[in-house]
C-alpha cells in the first residue's frame, strides 16, 4: 500500500493544531475511563474535566457510539491512548519506587499524572514542558477543575523545534545531577528528526546516572508510507492531510540500535500484541480491542 499527497514534512505545528491533538488524547482518556470493566478502565478520571465544552457534550453519547464512531474514524487511536496511559502510570509508579527525584512531563498536553499522583511525587520536582499557549489552556482548566493551580508543578513553555530543552529546564530550576523520569508521550512522531534527536540526548546526558524516559513512537515504516495493514493505511490517509502529518519514525525493530546511537540503553519496547495482551483484556479474557499497529512504547535508560 502506499501513501497518499501528504504535507511537505515542516513539523511546524500551529498553536491550534497543538491544542486539538492535546483535546483529542484527553477525550479519548476521558471516554476509556468510562470503561465498564475496572480491568480495562482508564485510571485518568480527572480527563473529563480538562476538556473544553465541545468535547464534553460528545462525551455525553453512549459508550458503545463513541468508541464505535472512534474506530470508524480513527481505527486504533482508542485503544492505544487506553493502553498507553495505563503502560505509562505503572511505569511513572514503578519509577518512584526506584526513587526518582525528577519528573519532567514533556509535550505534556492537558496530562493530569502530575496532579493523580501528587502524594506519591510529595519528594520529587515536577516539570511540565509544553507549548506556551497550550500551557495557558491548561491553567486555566486546572483551576477551574481544583479550584487553584497546583503549587508543586512547574510549567516550562517550550517550542521542542526552535528552543533546547536543556536551556529551558534549567532556567526553571531543573537540576541535571538528579535521577529523572521523562515521560514524552503522543509527540516525537510530529516533530523534525533532528528535535527527536535532540530530546534523546537530553534524557541520556542531561540527567542523573538511573534517569529514563519512556515515549510512544512511529514505526519508520508508516511514516514514508509503507503500510502493512488497511488499517494502517487508513491512519496514514488522516494523517497525511491533516494539520499535524507524521514527520519522525523509528526504523522497524531497530529501536534498541536507535536509542543506543542518542545515548540511551533500551529496556522495553512495547507493541500492539503486548499491550492487548497486558492492557486490553477484559475479565474473561477476551481482548477489548486492537490498538494502533504502527505505534509502539519504549522505555530507556541512562545507565
Amino acid at each position: 500500500m502506499t501513501a497518499p499527497a501528504a504535507h511537505p514534512p515542516t513539523a511546524i505545528r500551529s498553536g491550534a493544531a497543538i491544542k486539538r491533538s492535546a483535546e483529542l488524547t484527553t477525550y479519548l482518556r476521558a471516554v476509556a475511563a468510562r470503561e465498564p470493566d475496572p480491568g480495562l478502565r482508564c485510571p485518568d478520571q480527572l480527563a473529563a474535566r480538562l476538556i473544553g465544552p465541545e468535547w464534553q457534550r460528545m462525551l455525553r453519547l453512549p459508550l458503545w457510539i463513541v468508541r464505535s464512531r472512534l474506530e470508524h474514524n480513527l481505527p486504533g487511536s482508542y485503544f492505544h491512548v487506553l493502553a498507553r496511559t495505563r503502560h505509562i502510570d505503572r511505569l511513572l509508579t514503578e519509577a518512584l519506587w526506584a526513587g526518582i527525584e525528577q519528573l519532567v512531563i514533556l509535550g505534556a498536553g492537558f496530562d493530569s499524572r502530575a496532579v493523580r499522583f501528587q502524594d506519591q511525587l510529595s519528594s520529587v520536582r515536577v516539570f511540565e514542558v509544553d507549548s506556551p499557549g497550550n500551557q495557558v489552556v491548561k491553567k486555566e482548566r486546572l483551576r477551574a477543575a481544583l479550584g487553584s493551580l497546583p503549587g508543586h508543578i512547574i510549567f516550562m513553555p517550550v517550542d521542542f523545534n526552535h528552543q533546547p530543552l536543556s536551556e529551558a529546564l534549567i532556567s526553571g530550576g531543573y537540576q541535571t545531577s538528579l535521577k529523572t523520569f521523562f515521560i514524552w508521550e503522543g509527540v516525537s512522531y510530529y516533530l523534525l528528526p533532528a528535535a527527536v534527536d535532540a530530546v534523546l540526548k537530553f534524557a541520556a546526558v542531561g540527567c542523573g546516572v538511573g534517569s529514563s524516559i519512556v515515549f510512544d513512537y512511529a514505526l519508520e515504516s508508516f511514516v514514508r508510507g509503507d503500510y502493512h495493514s488497511r488499517r494502517a493505511a487508513r491512519m496514514g490517509a488522516v494523517y497525511a492531510t491533516s494539520s499535524e502529518p507524521f514527520v519522525s519514525g523509528v526504523p522497524d525493530g531497530k529501536s534498541g540500535a536507535f536509542l543506543e546511537e542518542r545515548g540511551l540503553r533500551l529496556i522495553s519496547d512495547l507493541g500492539p500484541a503486548e499491550l492487548e495482551q497486558q492492557y486490553l483484556r477484559r475479565k474473561n479474557g477476551s481482548l477489548s480491542g486492537r490498538p494502533s499497529d504502527f505505534l509502539r512504547i519504549a522505555l530507556a535508560c541512562n545507565g
